[in-house]
């Protein structure tokens, strides 16, 4: 539900949050499939301002010191990762938040400096413009973390622990939902 309010957070009543901490179950973890294809057609222009440091707003940082204690506490490395966004990201942002990993020896991932290594492509991978990705981009990104994952954490593999079968029928749920959504990509790409 988080991610249903990004964008609203400062106009969230009680209603929302009774949406938000009700004990339903939702197979995709957050993800929202989407099939829309809108390109963004100035790529990178959006990065080209590399003179100055945007600062942290202070509330930020406060919040971000307590996760980063928190993670701490619990013995979790903490990574910082931006998405590719064309309207909302920019290189003075990506020095702000690159300057704040590397005081805290934070592993930051910025997306919007991986284009190429990922294979985002503005005019497939995104569904307004470039402010999301739509079903086919975020695949892009969920492979490149799952290789990250893989090849530079230590998390267990629990896919065929029978306490976590759950996960393997709610793969089973996205699959279905993530294929319809790309066959519908995929239409409109090759119109």
């Amino acid at each position: 539900p988080i991610i249903r309010f990004h964008s609203r957070y400062n106009e969230l009543n009680k209603t929302d949050f009774k949406y938000m901490f009700n004990k339903a179950y939702y197979p995709l973890k957050g993800f929202v499939p989407s099939s829309g294809v809108k390109p963004y057609k100035n790529a990178n222009e959006y990065l080209n301002n590399k003179k100055k440091v945007q600062s942290i707003p202070t509330k930020n940082i406060k919040y971000l010191n307590k996760i980063k204690g928190l993670c701490n506490e619990k013995n979790t490395e903490l990574i910082l990762i931006e998405m590719p966004s064309t309207d909302t990201w920019t290189h003075k942002r990506h020095k702000s938040v690159q300057e704040y990993a590397d005081r805290n020896n934070l592993t930051f991932i910025d997306f919007n400096y991986l284009l190429d290594k990922v294979g985002i492509n503005w005019n497939t991978d995104t569904k307004d413009k470039g402010n999301h990705l739509n079903t086919l981009g975020a695949m892009k990104i969920t492979k490149y973390m799952g290789e990250y994952i893989k090849n530079n954490l230590n998390v267990t593999d629990h896919r065929n622990e029978p306490e976590y079968n759950m996960w393997n029928k709610d793969y089973v749920e996205y699959s279905k939902l993530r294929d319809e959504s790309l066959n519908e990509i995929y239409k409109k790409i090759n119109k």
